[in-house]
């Protein structure tokens, strides 16, 4: 694959939220991949740019993501010593 995706995060830390925006591949992007022993080539489509605000709370152990007031994600740290 050829190009560079693109997306800008920014955070607001004071409301926990982050806003992400998806820009996409970079222009002339291209994926040529293998289906069933034929070779298929494509062109990355325009991204749809609509900002998405995520909301996050973060403690010592878990960082916990959500989307819309639901949860997406919980992430947990894992312990320096075993």
């Amino acid at each position: 694959m050829l190009g560079t995706d693109v997306e800008t995060m920014h955070a607001y830390p004071q409301k926990h939220q982050v806003v992400q925006v998806d820009h996409g591949f970079t222009t002339g992007s291209t994926v040529n991949y293998y289906y069933n022993g034929s070779r298929v080539s494509a062109y990355f489509k325009a991204p749809d740019t609509t900002p998405v605000t995520y909301g996050y709370t973060c403690t010592a152990t878990t960082l916990t993501w959500t989307l819309n007031g639901k949860l997406t994600e919980t992430e947990t740290r894992q312990p320096a010593t075993p």
